[in-house]
């Protein structure tokens, strides 16, 4: 089987998902909008799910092979020319096949508590064919990641310590060795329980199976690591001493010299180590 065999098995739902939606949001547009004589969309020609495959093949190509401007991959000039893309498909095509989103138009749908509710279709396709298609390892992580964007969005952040350092932040579950993304949430402007975020990522598939998490600091907490070795799942991460450390723990910290490690235990099977 060739790779990109996998990648249609993987996505093709989704695909035809987004083919359905984009020609029905043509077709209200249409509907709706009394076209000038002249207008180009009288030869609008409706979406297949071949078509719309290379249409993200355009998509994807444009993130790798960047131009200012939308126009410049068909432009003809000797120094943008690139004859993939025509020959692929038209501008025209290409550019009114954007102009149709692949959300479900019906306003009935529109949540104002849910934020992502255009979208919200095509990450649980992806969720679920993450989920499905492949079980972790042992070694798994949760951690911040970021969708790079610039643009005008309420719930866009600053994260300093990222390589893009504005975008929107999603909550990831990832196998540590590969880095394969097993589950995710984007956060939308308000924040969720650490524990009950944690609880929701990992979810009955990974929990009570015996894995190890890692984490930083953003998510330790003595509540939380108790609360996930009675699901048989280890924890080791850093730690705030502000998130439930015993009295004993914190004085100790402050005794022990460089490169020293102390360590604590509670009960038969979980403990506590510190390095300064």
């Amino acid at each position: 089987m060739q790779p990109f065999s996998w990648i249609i098995i993987f996505l093709d739902d989704l695909v035809n998902h987004i083919t359905t939606e984009t020609n029905c949001y043509a077709q209200q547009h249409f509907n709706t909008h009394e076209l000038a004589p002249h207008s180009r969309e009288h030869n609008y020609k409706y979406v297949t799910p071949d078509k719309m495959w290379t249409y993200l093949g355009i998509v994807f190509m444009t993130g790798i092979d960047k131009h200012p401007e939308i126009e410049e991959y068909w432009s003809t000039r000797p120094l943008f020319h690139t004859p993939w893309y025509g020959q692929k498909m038209s501008l025209r095509q290409f550019q009114q096949i954007s102009k149709f989103h692949f959300a479900d138009n019906d306003a009935r749908l529109a949540d104002s508590e849910n934020r992502l509710y255009k979208v919200r279709p095509i990450i649980d396709s992806l969720v679920g064919k993450f989920r499905n298609t492949y079980i972790p390892e042992k070694e798994i992580a949760v951690d911040e990641g970021m969708i790079a964007w610039k643009g005008r969005l309420i719930f866009r952040v600053y994260m300093p310590d990222k390589p893009d350092k504005y975008g929107i932040k999603t909550y990831l579950v990832c196998e540590s060795t590969s880095g394969y993304i097993w589950n995710f949430e984007i956060y939308c402007g308000k924040s969720r329980p650490i524990k009950e975020l944690v609880v929701d990522l990992l979810g009955p598939q990974l929990l009570d199976k015996g894995y190890h998490l890692y984490q930083d600091n953003y998510y330790s907490s003595v509540e939380l690591c108790e609360m996930l070795l009675q699901r048989n799942t280890c924890v080791c991460g850093t730690f705030r001493m502000d998130r439930g450390a015993p009295k004993e723990l914190k004085d100790d910290v402050k005794k022990i010299e460089k490169r020293e490690i102390c360590v604590f235990y509670k009960g038969a099977g979980s403990h506590t180590g510190v390095e300064r």
